[in-house]
């Protein structure tokens, strides 16, 4: 059933008041599809809908705007089309699942980004800022293609059993400190870098002056599997879990590489991948 809130919600009348009467005479909705106006923007809302088992569902072409407080979702589905969306001060916590329309998106987070729940996103573009870390905690996660630029760390650190897939994506890793910390049990991590000839084809994790260690499937039974270039010429890389089967390319520059898992299976051979070249060059250190 579709219900207009035109000429129902005014100063006087929040918009949950005029919902909650909603249900009274129809019944509780399982989701609403709003076009994020000025009337539906704010954290009260999402808390309201989040307690009530209803998801939000967000039109196409919509611009989402926090200055402040941060943002705090339950379930959220975007369906597919173009959003900009920027979170000021206080990051975006998401309880619940977070499901991103096929589409482009342009998102710029001020704090961390913690995905408690399941993260799907669709196919098309992504453009990513986010000041702090990136937390992934659900069971299962897909990233969708695109840049992402870290000022903090990419954590995947939920209680375990986690799969998470990042096809045609670039990790750009901006902090003093930044890492990679896979440290969730029984695990599995895909990270493959995009082709094509943009800047970043064939690298997966751009990461020019972290002086931090980047743990790559620490916990027990986990795999992490990463097909590109990860530049970290002033970090640590350690792998200290299993590579699972031997991703299709894979060439590491960093100051120090420590491999202590189980099972490693490294493919050097990237003459056949799109966007990565083959160096025929040593690198040594002169005077």
């Amino acid at each position: 059933m579709r219900f207009g809130l035109e000429g129902h919600v005014g100063a006087q009348q929040p918009v949950v008041r005029v919902l909650e009467q909603v249900i009274v005479d129809c019944g509780q909705p399982q989701e609403i599809v709003m076009d994020n106006g000025p009337e539906f923007a704010g954290r009260t809302l999402d808390a309201w809908a989040y307690a009530s088992g209803v998801t939000l569902q967000v039109q196409a072409a919509s611009n989402i705007i926090v200055t402040s407080g941060g943002l705090a979702t339950g379930d959220v589905n975007f369906s597919g089309g173009n959003y900009s969306i920027y979170v000021g001060a206080g990051g975006w916590a998401s309880s619940g699942t977070t499901t991103f329309g096929n589409g482009n998106y342009l998102m710029a987070i001020t704090g961390d980004w913690t995905n408690s729940g399941n993260l799907t996103m669709g196919a098309g573009s992504y453009s990513v800022s986010v000041t702090g870390n990136i937390n992934i905690q659900g069971t299962t996660s897909t990233i969708g293609a695109g840049i992402y630029y870290i000022s903090g760390n990419l954590n995947i650190n939920g209680t375990g059993n986690e799969t998470v897939t990042a096809n045609n994506v670039t990790l750009v890793l901006t902090g003093a400190t930044s890492i990679i910390n896979y440290t969730a049990n029984n695990s599995t991590f895909t990270l493959s870098a995009p082709g094509g000839s943009a800047w970043n084809a064939g690298i997966a994790v751009w990461e020019p002056t972290s002086t931090g260690s980047n743990l790559l499937a620490s916990g027990n039974s986990s795999v992490a599997s990463i097909s590109g270039v990860f530049y970290a010429p002033s970090a640590d890389v350690q792998f200290l879990g299993n590579t699972g089967t031997a991703p299709t390319c894979t060439q590491i520059l960093a100051k120090s590489v420590e491999f202590g898992g189980n099972s490693i299976n490294i493919n050097g051979d990237c003459s056949g991948v799109p966007g990565l070249k083959t160096f025929g060059q040593i690198i040594a250190l002169v005077e």
